[in-house]
């Protein structure tokens, strides 16, 4: 391909350029091509089920904080109890070896006991509205676990999450100190990857409508942040299905 490519445009450097946006153009079609053959719904599914991973590793990585930290004066008297933390840990990890069914399972275990001790995370009352969103990511790994082989490589991700735990020690809000870590570091190629592999792009605006539903919460409403985060889920669901119907319909084969 690269010998053609000179032989081609040996004589142009403009033409040399156009040739190259071509390749790059030619490839990015196939890759959203042979993305697209899973379906819509798988890829959406396959979102879900990386927000929950994501969800997973900040809900221990804020709470291992906290506990490095310790309780902070005017809030809760008592930090979250080993047993959650337990299934966080396990969730997450099961979750990055591939066993996406038993990951759902203690994820959905851990929002039960959050459902059941509400307090110490803050979210009593209506606040615990935005337990709604890990409710259904961990339910998607349950119901439509990933197409992959399992493999302890992924367990790699833990050093992320033992680093986080420690950046969120230093804070006051854990919770908070994370998420804008990972939306920093992971939407930007995120979304430049959206045409052609839109699961972590899904996953991205699936994790901001936690925090606009805990943004909402606030005595002043949701503001304009928290608006964007909740108006993000679902214009980019949107975005994703269609754009996934149009590639399955215009495919050229491979």
């Amino acid at each position: 391909m690269l010998g053609t490519l000179l032989d081609a445009s040996a004589a142009s450097h403009t033409r040399f350029a156009r040739e190259i946006v071509d390749l790059v153009r030619s490839g990015l079609r196939a890759r959203a091509t042979q993305t697209a053959q899973a379906g819509a719904t798988r890829l959406v599914a396959d979102g879900f089920c990386l927000a929950a991973v994501w969800l997973l590793t900040l809900f221990l990585a804020a709470d291992v904080g906290n506990r490095i930290r310790g309780p902070l004066p005017g809030g809760p008297a008592a930090l979250v109890s080993s047993w959650s933390l337990a299934l966080l840990g396990a969730a997450l990890v099961l979750a990055l070896i591939g066993s996406d069914r038993l990951a759902g399972a203690a994820g959905l275990l851990f929002t039960a006991s959050v459902f059941e001790d509400p307090a110490r995370y803050d979210l009593t009352g209506t606040a615990r509205l935005p337990l709604l969103v890990p409710l259904v990511c961990f339910g998607a790994l349950l119901l439509a676990p990933r197409r992959r082989r399992p493999s302890t490589r992924r367990l790699a991700w833990l050093v992320l999450a033992a680093g986080l735990a420690v950046a969120a020690s230093r804070t006051d809000d854990s919770i908070a100190a994370v998420a804008l870590i990972g939306l920093i570091v992971f939407a930007p190629p995120a979304f430049a990857r959206l045409h052609t592999d839109p699961r972590q792009a899904i996953a991205c605006v699936v994790s901001a409508a936690y925090f606009g539903l805990r943004i909402a919460q606030d005595p002043g409403g949701p503001g304009a942040l928290g608006l964007l985060f909740l108006a993000a889920a679902p214009l980019t669901l949107t975005i994703v299905i269609a754009h996934t119907r149009h590639v399955l319909q215009a495919r050229v084969p491979l």
